[in-house]
């Protein structure tokens, strides 16, 4: 629908003025900046004594796990505290009584592991305490081979075994960062919300903690008629201004949403932003996450006309992941073929204004041109929003 024109006397337009045609303008800017930029992570011994005790006679030895060997008084003692076991309390390996013959010392198994803390007869094994997978496998805290390894206390396998104290490591890799950013900056799903006249412009709930938060308030009809949107938290980032005949005013405003980053916003549910002069208005909000949080803006530019033709010029991209953002104010016309390779956020809101994006790489844009239909009035911005 087109929009019928207002006196400049007027406070409230119901819809934005219209003219027939602008009658000669060539598309060439004028009035626009060249563009604000902001510079806004057990051993339980659990045998039995099996072996008993004699008198000159022979014990052979239970069988226990870990326990104690008994001693004979006079005979011998062939088998000492022996016994499998498979990380229990270790034997001592006997008791030498009156006449009694010790048993072997070495054994077999370790601490914890393969074999006990004791093997078949001994105290003191063949290995370490820790033995071929050491003390921390090969990802986590704890390796293949348990806290000890195939031989006793203190064996010729040392404290630590081949694969060391620490395998993979305590951290695994993080992906994306802490508020999920992949590297490049994305529009925000289902964030775009706008409104006309005076409404206040709702906040939708999709937005996030930490999101950059962009605002375009579009004023007709006065050059001089300024925005509030400063009183809301939003900074400016940069203004183009047609000043012939039918009069457009394109503001961009950027701001980070509050709240903890991934986690719904904390911002008020609308704002109510107005003009000074309360003239009509459109209000065009939506988000972005993935910027760098301190330098978000890396640049702008700005263009306005009269014609069908429309052309904004180029900004030098510096970081790969960066997103183009571009916006069109218009007067009486629609868009009739949009910027080539953008995807439109926006198309034809209140008949005549548009909102589109597109991922850069390092190096120049390039223009982003386009055509309206009528040769009218237009106003048009292109920000370009940066990873860290």
């Amino acid at each position: 629908m087109f929009q019928p024109s207002c006196s400049k006397d007027t406070t409230l337009f119901t819809d934005p003025p219209h003219r027939e045609e602008d009658g000669g303008e060539g598309g060439a800017p004028s009035g626009g900046n060249s563009g604000t930029t902001i510079t806004k992570g057990g051993n339980t011994s659990s045998g039995s004594d099996s072996g008993g005790s004699t008198t000159g006679g022979t014990s052979t030895g239970g069988s226990s796990s870990g326990g104690e060997a008994g001693a004979n008084d006079g005979g011998t003692q062939t088998g000492g505290a022996s016994g499998s076991m498979t990380g229990g309390e270790a034997g001592d390996g006997g008791e030498g009584n009156t006449g009694g013959t010790t048993g072997p010392m070495s054994g077999a198994g370790g601490v914890a592991g393969g074999g006990g803390m004791a093997g078949v007869g001994g105290a003191a094994g063949a290995s370490g305490t820790s033995g071929a997978g050491g003390a921390a496998g090969a990802s986590g805290i704890s390796g293949a081979g348990g806290a000890a390894g195939i031989g006793g206390i203190a064996g010729a396998g040392g404290r630590a075994g081949a694969g060391g104290a620490a395998g993979g490591g305590m951290a695994g890799r993080a992906g994306g960062g802490s508020s999920g950013s992949s590297g490049q900056v994305e529009f925000r799903a289902d964030s775009f919300r706008m409104t006309t006249t005076d409404a206040p412009v709702a906040r939708a709930p999709a937005i996030r903690g930490q999101d950059g938060l962009l605002l375009a308030h579009i004023v007709y009809d006065s050059a001089s008629s300024t925005s509030d949107a400063e009183n809301f938290g939003f900074e400016h980032v940069t203004t183009a201004t047609r000043t012939i005949g039918e009069i457009i005013v394109l503001h961009v405003f950027w701001k980070i949403a509050a709240g903890a980053a991934g986690q719904p916003t904390t911002e008020p549910t609308s704002y109510a932003i107005t003009n000074a002069q309360n003239r009509y208005q459109n209000l065009l909000l939506f988000a972005v996450f993935g910027h760098d949080a301190t330098m978000p803006i890396a640049g702008s530019a700005t263009a306005s006309g009269g014609g069908t033709a429309m052309s904004v010029s180029g900004v030098d991209v510096a970081r790969a992941g960066s997103l183009g953002l571009w916006w069109k104010a218009g007067y009486n016309s629609s868009t009739v073929a949009n910027p080539s390779g953008w995807t439109m956020i926006a198309q034809d809101q209140d008949d005549v204004n548009d909102v589109a994006r597109h991922a850069f790489g390092v190096g120049p844009t390039g223009p982003v041109t386009s055509v309206q239909l009528l040769s009218d009035a237009w106003a048009n911005v292109l920000v370009v929003v940066q990873p860290p």
